[in-house]
């Protein structure tokens, strides 16, 4: 798909259709990855094995969009890229297929054991629902996933605006404003494991994922708080301020965004590792097909309302709609949601 992107498609339609082979990859690839984990680590390491796969993935993101991308763009061109990015995926596909064991024992007992009929096409799509939700656990983790994609998409639309409205400075700055948001995701990408060890990762999802709402929430007053410390006075931000040359409600936002880094990249890997946890080995592959579906296609609806909402309301009052639908969703998932009985 990417070494098509050599054929420099110049029509809307054509690259319409590159998008759409590369996402139709992707969603066998991504619930594939996900599900092959437990046969190659231990139950115990699930959580560390996910973040690692996580913090590479972030950092392979960084070196090659940040650093590398720009400067072969502007020495060579967009076509050494998608040369060079169609050799790394030849070589990545030569590695994975030298592991070996990637099907767990039990899904190879159970298919010599099940009958050779498949199922039809909404029996496939439904059984990955129907094993969530009589799995109170798992679904949990599956909504507090989906609702954190969801969140950062509809975040993605609004942070231009609140930049410019409430921190009042161009929305060119949003990268650096919301910079510390990466550093907070490194932290809760590390701290994870430590709490999935500790607490257990139903636990930790849920703890992150009370940050990551907390946070968000906090946004809608940043405003708020910046000017109340700009007429009463608090030397540590004033003093942070001054020696960024930025205003304190900036100083405020980036504050925030560090806790809400961290409550996503602990939601991120516990949720994930939940679901190993608590899915059946041979059911792995359509729990994650579901969750992917659910955080891709049930998020388009959400982000086109909050950007209607932010237009017609204060953008204050968007984000804190958005953090209170969070919680709200979260809650009702956890206590309102009649559990379906599991299936045999």
């Amino acid at each position: 798909a990417v070494a098509l992107l050599l054929y420099e498609p110049t029509s809307v339609a054509a690259i319409y259709l590159l998008v759409l082979l590369m996402w139709s990859v992707q969603q066998f690839s991504s619930p594939a990855a996900s599900s092959s984990l437990p046969a190659i680590l231990p139950s115990h390491r699930y959580s560390s094995g996910a973040s690692l796969i996580d913090v590479t993935s972030l950092l392979s993101q960084l070196i090659g969009m940040v650093i590398f991308a720009p400067i072969v763009l502007k020495v060579f061109g967009p076509e050494p890229i998608y040369a060079v990015t169609a050799i790394l995926y030849f070589v990545a596909a030569y590695f994975v297929l030298t592991i070996s064991n990637m099907t767990d024992p039990k899904v190879k007992w159970r298919e010599l054991q099940q009958d050779l009929q498949q199922p039809g096409l909404f029996e496939a799509l439904s059984a990955g629902w129907k094993m969530l939700r009589s799995d109170h656990v798992a679904f949990q983790a599956m909504v507090q996933y989906t609702l954190l994609s969801t969140a950062t998409a509809i975040l993605v639309v609004l942070v231009p605006q609140y930049t410019e409205e409430v921190v009042e400075t161009s929305a060119e700055n949003l990268v650096f404003i919301f910079s510390p948001a990466a550093a907070g995701l490194f932290i809760g990408l590390w701290l994870a494991p430590v709490m999935g060890k500790i607490v257990g990762n139903p636990a930790a999802a849920r703890i992150g994922f009370a940050l990551f709402v907390v946070s968000i929430a906090g946004f809608a007053f940043s405003g708020f708080v910046g000017e109340a410390i700009e007429r009463n006075g608090f030397v540590p931000l004033e003093e942070t301020a001054e020696f960024f040359r930025v205003s304190i409600p900036v100083v405020v936002t980036m504050l925030l965004a560090v806790p809400a880094g961290i409550g996503a990249g602990i939601v991120g890997i516990a949720a994930k590792a939940t679901l190993l946890e608590q899915a059946p080995a041979e059911g792995r592959g359509r729990i994650f097909s579901t969750q992917n579906w659910a955080a891709g296609v049930l998020s388009v609806i959400p982000i086109f309302v909050a950007g209607l909402i932010s237009e017609v309301v204060d953008i204050r009052f968007a984000i804190f709609l958005l953090a209170f639908s969070l919680a709200a969703v979260a809650i009702y998932a956890r206590f309102g949601m009649t559990r379906l009985d599991r299936a045999a």
